[in-house]
């Protein structure tokens, strides 16, 4: 509550839920405040810490409880307002009327008992349909770029550190790889059949069949410490990898020696971004219109014009910031509805962005902190796998993390993905 003349809060009312949505007085006199909240955007952990998310909630004032007063009034009965000291915090009472849940809470001077109260309310439970299995227990030291790869019925990604490409396969749960020369950051489907990668400073085409790599041509030869991350194909056709520089010591690498490149159909190449940290995760709106690009040490999301006709980016501007507890932003992937997701690595979580609105609209965490990428997958493009790596953990942090560096799928998220686009070559 403030007051509008001097812009001053003069009160605060705390409920049991962080979502709360609006709120407006009611009832007879309209004493009673009530107070809407949501669910939406919550994971099952965070479900299960507040039950009542969701829920409608009724805001009753009272006098304040002498010494020795019994426990809050039962539902029904009426609570008076009265005037305190300008000193003192109201005393109040929640009172859930319309959840999944059994309980409403006694704010006693900023503390918060939860009281069962199940003779007023049906016993019930709040559920999510969100489902985390491991599904890849082949660990990868830094595993990345997750592709659905519809013709296979497959998941292929790489392994960087370990100079991979890898596909497994739902279907026999087996895992094939290629090794390669040097780190590989990024791998793209081919229209033609086989794949296109980045790796090392290198473009070039692989062939699962014969296991033979074929370079298409080298950038940044002035920058021996530089190598390839993460990339994507755009609709029409292009293959989109970005460059970063290797630490030279635990958490010391130089700055801005990145850049971002397109590589056409007929094999030529542009440089689109200069000067960039860890260029990552990146993917196109749904109307083709926007491109959206991660630079990591940005710790952001940008969002760029995009001319589909030229592959052209353009006119740059901030659309998501991470907040603390986000950590660093790492590959990202969009959903049917043109929402994005972004993998959180150290966080060990992903996150799902509105670009509309630039807000965080949910957050799914796993058992694994070192989360790298995502992408749509399986059937229908109901299921999300997640990578992660193992690389970078100490021996302590490992044994409270034994899923690290393995694949995750979630499923029951309740959107789609949409197909990876093949480079047109």
């Amino acid at each position: 509550m403030c007051n509008v003349i001097y812009g001053k809060r003069l009160q605060t009312v705390k409920l049991p839920v962080d979502k709360t949505t609006s709120c407006c007085f009611g009832g007879k006199d309209y004493s009673e405040m009530y107070v809407t909240s949501a669910s939406d955007g919550m994971d099952k952990e965070w479900l299960s810490r507040q039950p009542q998310a969701g829920g409608l909630f009724k805001h009753l004032w009272q006098s304040p409880r002498l010494p020795g007063q019994s426990s809050p009034p039962r539902q029904g009965s009426g609570f008076a307002y009265s005037r305190l000291p300008a000193d003192n915090i109201n005393y109040c009472t929640f009172l859930i009327v319309a959840e999944n849940s059994s309980r409403f809470h006694w704010s006693s001077a900023g503390k918060e008992t939860p009281t069962q109260v199940s003779q007023y309310f049906p016993q019930q439970t709040m559920s999510s349909s969100i489902k985390i299995e491991s599904v890849v227990k082949e660990k990868n030291r830094m595993g990345e770029c997750p592709v659905w790869e519809e013709r296979e019925s497959a998941l292929v990604y790489v392994d960087i550190n370990s100079q991979k490409v890898c596909r497994w396969s739902p279907l026999t749960n087996e895992v094939q790889s290629v090794s390669v020369d040097a780190r590989v950051g990024s791998v793209a489907l081919r229209q033609c059949g086989g794949y296109v990668i980045a790796l090392g400073t290198r473009f070039a085409f692989l062939d699962w069949d014969t296991q033979a790599v074929t370079t298409i041509l080298e950038v940044e030869q002035d920058k021996p410490n530089n190598r390839f991350n993460d990339g994507k194909v755009d609709p029409k056709g292009r293959f989109f990898a970005g460059t970063m520089a290797e630490e030279t010591a635990p958490g010391v690498r130089a700055r801005r020696q990145g850049a971002l490149y397109t590589l056409f159909p007929d094999l030529s190449v542009i440089k689109q971004l200069d000067q960039v940290d860890i260029s990552n995760g990146l993917d196109w709106s749904l109307d083709h219109r926007t491109f959206f690009h991660i630079d990591s040490l940005a710790y952001a999301v940008h969002a760029f014009s995009y001319d589909v006709h030229t592959g052209k980016i353009a006119c740059p501007k901030l659309l998501y910031h991470l907040e603390k507890e986000e950590k660093m932003p790492d590959g990202m992937c969009i959903d049917a509805e043109g929402k994005l997701w972004v993998a959180c690595i150290d966080a060990g979580r992903v996150i799902r962005i509105d670009p509309e609105t630039g807000k965080r609209i949910q957050t799914v965490r796993l058992p694994a902190s070192r989360i790298t990428s995502c992408c749509f997958g399986g059937k229908d493009y109901s299921e999300m796998y997640v990578t992660s790596a193992y690389d970078g953990l100490d021996e302590a942090t490992l044994a409270k993390e034994p899923q690290a560096g393995e694949i995750f799928k979630i499923t029951g998220l309740g959107v789609k993905g949409i197909p990876q686009n093949f480079y047109a070559a």
